[in-house]
């Protein structure tokens, strides 16, 4: 498999575990005026700091 296909298909695979993680329409449940949001996504949806606050960027 060529190199540049593989990078796209993990590209693709880290984008939909972000979006399946963290759906959109959950969004209104995040408290964002909170100091401690990264963590509270964390436990909320049981995934890294790091996935909630690349999720956050995207958004």
């Amino acid at each position: 498999m060529p190199s540049a296909f593989r990078e796209l298909h993990e590209w693709d695979a880290n984008h939909f575990t972000q979006y399946a993680a963290i759906p959109y329409y959950m969004i209104k449940y995040i408290p964002f005026n909170d100091i401690d949001v990264i963590k509270q996504m964390s436990e909320m949806f049981k995934v890294s700091p790091e996935l909630c606050e690349e999720r956050l960027k995207q958004i």
